[in-house]
């Protein structure tokens, strides 16, 4: 079963938080193995000019992905637009609260909006095929003429092994907290009027002047993985909300055995009933603080989680998958022939099968190609797990090229401690199969190329997440930094910064900001590879390159910043240096070949210059103009050298000057050899194979 859900609130790199309900939901369909695809609209970050064309955006990803139905995930204006816009397929409209309620206690600008937005709700619920409300109370602000037989109570589900209890003492001492304190937790921040906070710090302020020392902490800013902490931390849970529609940290609470006290909103009442410990109060301060007071003489620990164990995430996904195989029935029954969509059975799926193309739970999916890294791959692997990922949510897929160095023993230890890490198989030994397997099987919203042979900075992934979403790049990353031990391989890695041995290339500008050709290794959001397609397996090398040319033809965006940062570890000989760059060189002719065009002009001269000295060096003993015309271009190369290895060498160490212009002639060299063999290879000679030395790995 396929599903294309619409969502206005989703967690982002800016705002990690957002709509964390409908990622939870989105992951537990998946793991139900409903196949999904997330299209995001970004109401938060751009207001109501979000809304502009979603109509197309929608119906351009029904193409696209041909969802068996579409459900969108919150009312409001978003719904009405969707349900407009689809037709030919079932539409689910889910409705959580303020889309039906309105926000009658807020500004005035902010409640003509929400009005409009509760009229755009009514108009959706009567156009959806499914309606589904997540409590009782919220179905009876639906529209009375649509047919209560559309209609499903379902609740956001709950994880119930991230939400459970912890030692108490424990928590309050990461969080800080006093141990003495009734400590009480206010689940809103106060800037919306609706939650009464003021409410709340009334009835917290009537408990103290009692001899109790409450405190109240109010649950804002705060990441989805950190919640646990501070329920398991709190005495007990304070609700004061005008209104609700299922407030998840109810559930929340109760799986983490945290007494209640809330007023009669949304389905709290019937979530809490005869849960000993938790209470409803009237509205007023005077009742709240007196069923504080209960809390705090009476039990500090409930047995709610019993309570919720029919709200799990996974009893949840079961109930949605139920009622979309119910639309999809009666809609295919009900329709033309003409306007009938396939109703796909739900398949047996293996590991490829059950993933989601999108949003299913994932926020990140790090891609490691690797070949005969047994001294790095246990460093890299550990310093991408560390890294600083605004919800953590992250797995590693590590495609091993069949390696026979111990690399292999390393991953399998390294994947039974942490179950984030997965090894897939490359036989290929080639990073674009190596790349194009653990996409096949990688699930997250993001996807980051990281290799074995690179360190990188703390916060390297959120800062790629971080421009992709100040810049809505389609690919983004960093600037080469090259490192090395031993005088060669410094020398080696300090030719990366020279303008002439790279051609001026602004990727390896470390202090560059903005568009260019192509960035080392690379973060994408996945819908990426569903428009442009995956790395060309006939590529050894140069894949990324490709791959870029093809985003960018497609109107992509690829971005460079400054503050993504990892250091590469360059080759450590000359030998290995010549093999790298004539791969390089030999491997962007197939990428001229395939598309007709160079990405760059300086990708041509390395070529024109090594074929200007096999030109003329024949030559040279028999026309004096002909040898005085190679001695003027060798000895303005060996300025050319001398001035590059000048300019690295005063970044990197004067005393690396002697070798520095012959390792980038090296790299010259070997780049136009390994160019010319391509054009004859590719062009000229048109082998049906390419030439076995430029096809071996040459890390």
């Amino acid at each position: 079963m396929r599903v294309l859900a619409v969502t206005n609130l989703y967690p982002s790199a800016r705002n990690p938080v957002s709509g964390t309900f409908v990622f939870e939901q989105v992951r537990g369909l998946c793991q139900a193995a409903v196949e999904i695809t997330t299209l995001e609209v970004d109401r938060l970050g751009e207001g109501i000019s979000a809304y502009l064309g979603v109509g197309r955006k929608v119906k351009d990803a029904v193409r696209d992905h041909r969802p068996d139905l579409v459900h969108v995930m919150y009312g409001g204006v978003l719904a009405d637009l969707v349900t407009r816009a689809v037709r030919d397929r079932p539409v689910v409209v889910t409705f959580r609260g303020s889309d039906l309620y309105g926000e009658p206690f807020s500004p005035i600008r902010e409640r003509i909006m929400a009005a409009y937005g509760v009229i755009a709700s009514r108009q959706a619920a009567r156009r959806a095929t499914g309606v589904i409300t997540v409590s009782r109370r919220l179905s009876e602000k639906l529209p009375k003429d649509v047919p209560r037989s559309k209609v499903r109570v379902i609740p956001s589900g709950v994880d119930l092994k991230v939400f459970q209890p912890m030692p108490k003492s424990e928590c309050q001492t990461t969080l800080g907290w006093n141990s003495r304190h009734f400590n009480v937790l206010f689940p809103a921040n106060g800037e919306r009027p609706v939650k009464r906070s003021h409410l709340t710090a009334a009835a917290v302020e009537l408990t103290r002047e009692t001899g109790i020392p409450a405190e109240l902490h109010r649950l804002t800013g705060v990441s989805f993985s950190e919640v646990p902490v501070w329920m398991n931390a709190s005495d007990v849970l304070i609700l004061t909300s005008w209104h609700e529609g299922s407030p998840n940290v109810v559930k929340e609470a109760l799986a983490c055995n945290l007494p209640i006290v809330s007023v009669d909103v949304g389905d709290v009442e019937e979530r809490i009933h005869g849960v000993s410990g938790c209470y409803i109060a009237e509205p007023v301060a005077k009742d709240l603080a007196a069923k504080l007071s209960l809390v705090f003489r009476g039990q500090r620990v409930i047995a709610g989680r019993e309570k919720v164990g029919a709200l799990s995430l996974e009893t949840t996904a079961e109930e949605l998958k139920s009622f979309y195989a119910q639309l999809l029935d009666s809609f295919s029954r009900s329709t033309t022939p003409a306007r009938r969509i396939e109703v796909q059975s739900f398949r047996a799926t293996d590991e490829r099968e059950s993933n989601c193309a999108n949003g299913n739970g994932l926020l990140l999916s790090v891609l490691v190609p690797c070949y005969r890294e047994a001294q790095t791959i246990e460093r890299c692997i550990r310093s991408i797990l560390a890294q600083e990922i605004p919800n953590g949510s992250l797995e590693i897929i590590v495609a091993d090229g069949m390696s026979d160095d111990g690399t292999r023993g390393v991953l399998q230890r390294l994947a039974a401690e942490d179950p984030r890490v997965r090894v897939v198989d490359n036989p290929q030994g080639i990073v674009s199969t190596g790349l194009n397997l653990a996409l096949a099987v990688a699930r997250g919203r993001f996807i980051a190329r990281m290799d074995a042979h690179t360190r990188y900075a703390p916060d390297y992934l959120a800062q790629c997440l971080a421009t992709m979403e100040k810049t809505g790049a389609d690919n983004v990353g960093g600037p080469v930094r090259a490192e090395a031990e031993g005088y060669l391989a410094r020398a080696i890695a300090a030719s990366f910064h020279s303008p002439v041995a790279v051609g001026g290339s602004k990727s390896h500008d470390l202090n560059y900001e903005g568009p260019l050709d192509s960035v080392w290794y690379g973060c994408w959001r996945r819908e990426v590879f569903e428009r442009v397609g995956l790395f060309d397996e006939r590529l050894v090398r140069n894949q990324d390159d490709e791959f870029n040319l093809r985003l960018r033809d497609a109107g992509g965006v690829v971005w460079q910043s400054p503050r993504i940062k990892a250091w590469y570890s360059s080759r450590a000989s000359l030998g290995a240096l010549f093999r790298q760059y004539s791969q390089y060189g030999y491997w962007k002719v197939k990428v001229i070949q395939k598309h007709r065009k160079v990405a760059s002009w300086r990708h041509l001269i390395p070529g024109a210059f090594v074929l200007s000295l096999i030109s003329l060096l024949p030559l040279a003993p028999f026309f004096p103009r002909v040898l005085e015309f190679l001695i003027f271009e060798l000895v303005l190369y060996f300025f050319a050298c001398l001035l590059g290895g000048f300019i690295a060498a005063r970044q990197k160490g004067i005393t690396l000057l002697p070798i520095l212009p012959g390792v980038i002639c090296t790299c010259h060299v070997a780049y136009g050899l390994g160019f010319l063999f391509g054009v004859w290879d590719f062009l000229l000679a048109g082998a049906s194979q390419p030439t076995r030395s430029f096809t071996a790995v040459s890390r």
